[in-house]
C-alpha cells in the first residue's frame, strides 16, 4: 500500500509539473542542466594526460547571419587530447543600440590542423533601441541558444585561427513582467570566425654556461 500511495504521488507531481511548464520553460531548465553537466564534466576533463606544448589561447572576430553580427572573442583550449579537445569561449559586441556578450563551449577532433567542431553558445542580448514611455523601461532583453557543427582550422603551435559553422538560432523571448513565459522562435544560421592563436612560449634552456 505505501508503495501504491507512493507513484500515486509521483505520478500526480509529474503530471502537474509538466501541466505547468510550457515548451519554452522546459527549453531553459534544459539549458540550465546542461551547463551544469558541462561544469561537472570539466572537473574530470581537466585532469589532462597530453602535456606536450601547445597553443591554447585564440583572439578572433566572429561575424554571425543574424542580430549578433559581430563579436570579439577569447577562446581558451582547456583540454587538448589526441581524439577529442574542449574549449571554451567569452566575447562581446557593442552596435549603436544594441550590446551582448557570448559564451559557449566547443567539443573539437583531431590533433592536427583541421578539425571538426561541436559548440554550444549562448548569447544574452540586450536592445536599447525600443522607444517607451517608461525612460526608465526602455530595454528588450534577449537569450540566443545556437547549437552548432562546422569545421576549425587551429594548427598546434598557433597562428592562423579559422573556422566556419552552421547553427539552428534559438530565440528565447522573456517579457519584462515574466521572465520564464519566454517566447520562442527558430532560425536557420551561420558563423564565420577569424583570428590569430597565440604561440606557447617555450621555457628558457640553462645550458649551464
Amino acid at each position: 500500500m505505501p508503495n501504491k500511495y507512493f507513484y500515486k504521488l509521483n505520478n500526480l507531481f509529474l503530471f502537474r509539473f509538466m501541466h505547468q511548464y510550457n515548451l519554452q520553460k522546459s527549453i531553459a531548465v534544459a539549458i540550465i542542466f546542461f551547463l551544469f553537466f558541462i561544469g561537472l564534466s570539466v572537473t574530470g576533463i581537466c585532469q589532462e594526460k597530453n602535456t606536450a606544448a601547445i597553443s591554447r589561447n585564440t583572439l578572433y572576430a566572429d561575424f554571425a547571419s543574424k542580430d549578433v553580427y559581430y563579436s570579439i572573442n577569447l577562446d581558451h583550449i582547456f583540454y587538448r587530447g589526441n581524439k577529442l579537445s574542449y574549449s571554451y569561449r567569452a566575447g562581446v559586441s557593442i552596435l549603436k543600440d544594441a550590446y551582448s556578450f557570448p559564451i559557449g563551449i566547443q567539443c573539437f577532433t583531431g590533433a592536427n590542423s583541421s578539425h571538426a567542431e561541436f559548440s554550444l553558445t549562448l548569447i544574452p542580448y540586450v536592445d536599447h533601441s525600443t522607444k517607451s514611455m517608461n525612460r526608465f523601461d526602455n530595454t528588450d532583453k534577449f537569450l540566443y541558444v545556437e547549437p552548432g557543427v562546422g569545421y576549425r582550422y587551429q594548427a598546434p603551435g598557433g597562428g592562423l585561427f579559422f573556422k566556419a559553422i552552421f547553427t539552428p538560432i534559438i530565440l528565447l523571448d522573456p517579457p519584462s513582467n515574466d521572465f520564464w513565459n519566454m517566447d520562442t522562435k527558430l532560425f536557420a544560421g551561420g558563423n564565420i570566425g577569424i583570428g590569430y592563436t597565440f604561440p606557447k612560449r617555450q621555457p628558457l634552456v640553462n645550458t649551464g654556461r
